[in-house]
């Protein structure tokens, strides 16, 4: 039986070039709980013969900047006129793809 897909043709390659730019800027892709690697992203557009489907978890990081520093980590501040003139971002860190079932 062959495969159907979600999307075709253009529409596909958008997704799988979008995924890529954010797996190139640091964000890990995960497919059923282990890291994919761009091979495997295809398998999140497959038609599930039993109804289920791929949807994407989107887990942020709150990272915090000091003036023009780079982002870090989120780090510990015991000075706290320091730690309330600091910036918070949050940023996109993993982003999960899961089957799910409707009912």
């Amino acid at each position: 039986m062959e495969k159907r897909y979600l999307l075709y043709g253009r529409n596909r390659q958008v997704f799988l070039d979008g995924l890529q730019r954010y797996q190139d800027r640091g964000v890990l892709i995960f497919i059923d709980r282990k890291k994919a690697d761009p091979k495997d992203w295809i398998r999140i557009l497959e038609v599930q013969p039993d109804g289920s489907f791929y949807m994407g978890d989107y887990v942020m990081e709150e990272v915090i900047a000091k003036g023009d520093d780079m982002r870090q980590s989120e780090i510990l501040c015991e000075d706290s006129e320091t730690y309330e003139t600091q910036k918070k971002y949050k940023v996109l860190k993993e982003i999960r793809f899961d089957r799910v079932y409707h009912r």
